[in-house]
């Protein structure tokens, strides 16, 4: 034990005397506002929100006792408390926390906490009255439209230490109604809980600025010691202002000066006695930054490498690197989720009721066939085992009509017959088409041939439609376009697998603005955001 010890102090020491000779590389937190695309772009197209906190009625009343009512029946007793005014309490507390939520319009999107038990054991008592908890329970999270139908509910365990000062419990409406100094310690516990849950829905469900507290390396006394390294001190000034106008949300082109500057300084020479190791460390510490902000998964890898090989390593920790890996895993999620269907306001699975062995989902619509017939009714999905089914077979549209003699139909077409299919404000359109192997993922290989599909057009134009495989129950995701005449769907199969980027300047030859695009690798073709911007470039192109 003592050898341990004595290694332990002799490495500390080491650590010391190495950055006494040398500058030292800080990371000061500060304080910025960034716009972030939500995690989950399946719901990107909801605009207004709303958080709603609710409790198991039988738990506020053993948690939130309230002050006996003067001049009534219960005079000396303890009152129960009132849902509704704890429901508008905690609404506005996450307010003022800075959850945006968008109270005073009815929401397309309503996140709903649901706390069903919880209890909180003091387990430290801190001598400055910050006491330390440990909290347990289970809470349900539901998301929900304006209709108050849920698209999803999934149950929350509660478990996790936390510190509270006992001296800056919130104070406010509802609060003033309790009866004892346990009661008000529940309410500000409870509100921590469902604060982290609704910033984590907040940063999952909404397009929005957020305030975040980031670290930005600085040299401690530079001005003093190392003038040069002012640099960092300087550039971290201008970023925060500059993000803190919210005058940008596509960090693409903003962040370029800056990526200009950093890289030019440290990889510059440096006079002798400077520690071009941390300098570097440093700079792509910012850089890293950077490339979260405008979603550069490829850059970003990169400098997160970098600090991996080249970081703090002292007892094991690489700290800049520790700081800097959550971006990735957001950045990741958002991509992952671009290439899911849209979830539009209001467009749940429509009616729904039991059948044997499931459920059917139908929603009101059109069918275009190929022999030029139109019907108006409800396209059915039926959903048994968990898993969406056509009884009558695979690749076929299920659909309910009225027939000339007014009775009823329910008829099975296949994808081949069907020209437009409409439901939900998506339009869908029948196309032979044949995945390649990234396009069709973990789909078996019985699937890797032309057949026909549903394709949802997500672009329409005069001079091209951009589609993408988002029907059925296990869709490719695969993004592929037409123009008018084409009876071949463009980037599908093996050839633009291998060889994409000489057959898009090939098939684009005669648009010279999305060509100078293509060869400058202007477009981002993770996503079909990118296709968009290619077909709209086309659209417009004289």
């Amino acid at each position: 034990m003592k050898q341990s010890r004595a290694l332990l102090f002799l490495c500390v020491c080491f650590f010391v005397s190495h950055f006494s000779y040398s500058q030292t590389v800080q990371y000061p937190e500060f304080p910025v506002s960034i716009y972030r695309y939500a995690q989950d772009q399946r719901y990107s197209d909801h605009k207004s929100i709303v958080y709603v906190a609710d409790v198991d009625e039988s738990l506020l009343t053993t948690l939130f006792p309230v002050k006996p009512k003067k001049n009534t029946f219960n005079k000396g007793k303890e009152g129960e408390a009132n849902i509704d005014s704890f429901r508008m309490s905690i609404g506005q507390e996450l307010s003022r926390a800075g959850v945006e939520a968008q109270w005073g319009k009815e929401p397309d999107l309503a996140i709903v906490i649901i706390v069903n038990s919880f209890s909180a054991s003091l387990i430290n008592a801190g001598s400055f009255g910050t006491n330390t908890y440990s909290l347990s329970g289970k809470a349900k999270l539901a998301v929900m439209n304006s209709k108050k139908e849920p698209y999803l509910i999934k149950e929350v365990n509660i478990s996790e230490q936390i510190q509270q000062d006992v001296n800056k419990l919130i104070k406010n409406s509802f609060t003033e109604e309790l009866a004892n100094q346990k009661a008000a310690e529940n309410y500000s516990l409870m509100f921590q809980v469902i604060k982290r849950m609704a910033i984590r829905a907040e940063d999952t469900y909404m397009n929005s600025f957020k305030n975040r507290t980031v670290t930005l390396p600085s040299v401690y006394r530079a001005a003093k010691k190392y003038p040069e390294l002012v640099f960092f001190d300087s550039l971290n000034s201008r970023l925060v202002a500059d993000l803190n106008k919210k005058a940008v949300t596509d960090y693409k082109q903003f962040i370029v000066p800056y990526e200009t500057e950093i890289t030019t300084f440290i990889n510059k020479e440096f006079p002798k006695g400077y520690d071009a190791k941390d300098i570097k460390v440093a700079g792509n510490s910012t850089l890293a930054f950077l490339y979260y902000l405008a979603y550069d998964t490829v850059k970003l890898k990169q400098s997160l490498d970098f600090l991996y090989e080249n970081g703090t390593k002292f007892l094991g920790n690489r700290l800049e690197y520790t700081d800097r890996k959550p971006y990735q895993v957001e950045a990741a999620a958002y991509y992952s989720s671009l290439s899911a269907p849209k979830i539009r306001p209001d467009s749940t699975s429509g009616d729904v009721k039991a059948i044997f062995g499931g459920t059917e989902k139908s929603n009101e619509g059109w069918l275009v066939l190929e022999k030029g017939d139109t019907l108006k009714g409800k396209h059915i999905a039926q959903q048994m085992n968990g898993t969406i089914i056509d009884l009558d077979g695979s690749n076929k549209v299920l659909f309910e009509y009225t027939n000339e003699k007014g009775k009823t139909v329910r008829k099975s077409f296949k994808y081949g017959e069907v020209k437009t299919l409409c439901f939900n404000q998506r339009v869908f359109e029948s196309h032979k088409f044949k995945p390649n192997m990234a396009q069709a993922g973990a789909l078996s290989m019985d699937l890797l041939r032309a057949r026909d599909y549903m394709l949802e057009v997500i672009y329409n134009s005069a001079k091209i439609k951009v589609y993408k495989d988002t029907y059925g129950n296990e869709p490719t995701n695969a993004v592929l376009f037409a123009r008018p005449g084409e009876a071949e769907l463009a980037n599908q199969g093996k050839d633009w697998n291998k060889k994409k980027p000489e057959m898009m300047k090939e098939y684009f030859k005669d648009c010279p603005a999305v060509l100078t695009n293509l060869e400058k690798a202007g477009y981002d073709f993770n996503n079909e955001k990118g296709y968009v911007q290619m077909a709209n470039d086309y659209a417009t192109c004289k």
